[in-house]
């Protein structure tokens, strides 16, 4: 009973970090499109996420 909770546990860790690591890299996207010397791709990456 012990090993399936602590199974579970894992699996939910592993879990909540996939969905940071996939954060963290939107973020860091979103930062070098905005950063980026492209006006044009700068403009467009401000404009969609303004929609949301």
């Amino acid at each position: 009973m012990f090993e399936e909770k602590e199974v579970q546990e894992i699996a939910e860790n592993c879990r909540q970090l996939i969905k940071n690591a996939i954060i963290l890299w939107n973020y860091l996207y979103l930062v070098r499109m905005l950063q980026s010397d492209d006006r044009a791709v700068a403009q467009y990456t401000l404009i969609t996420l303004t929609k949301e």
